[in-house]
């Protein structure tokens, strides 16, 4: 089972874990973002972000799962307990923007749908991500 501990967006360990994997790090201190550590065993294996989009629904950002743990399903646990947080934050709907084959196939096995660019909602289609 994962915990998960809140991290500061401007934390040196996230922006450069982001970068390291060409994830996008200069908006991270906008508001409305959150970004956090989540370990096992009180080890950090990946970390997990969220942005507001509107008063009802977030944008997933930025899952990075550790390499040697890779293809461990920690990525499906990961998005799972962003997904029951932001709910329980008041989320009715969560969006994820991606083009990785790999990430597609997960969101879509945790039941996400393609939503094709032009029919984004106005809030989602007004992130800095989806410009």
């Amino acid at each position: 089972m994962l915990t998960a501990a809140p991290i500061p967006c401007d934390s040196p360990d996230l922006v450069a874990t982001l970068a390291a994997e060409n994830l996008p790090t200069d908006d991270l201190a906008l508001p409305g973002r959150a970004f956090y550590a989540l370990a096992r065993d009180g080890a950090t294996v990946a970390w997990v972000g969220r942005e507001a989009v509107g008063t009802d629904a977030v944008l997933l950002r930025s899952l990075v799962v550790a390499a040697p743990l890779r293809r461990r399903g920690i990525a499906t646990e990961a998005l799972a307990w962003m997904i029951d947080a932001a709910a329980a934050d008041g989320a009715r709907e969560a969006f994820a923007l991606t083009t990785n084959p790999a990430v597609v196939a997960l969101l879509e096995r945790l039941g996400f749908a393609r939503l094709a660019r032009a029919d984004a909602p106005a809030a989602l289609a007004a992130t800095r991500q989806f410009s």
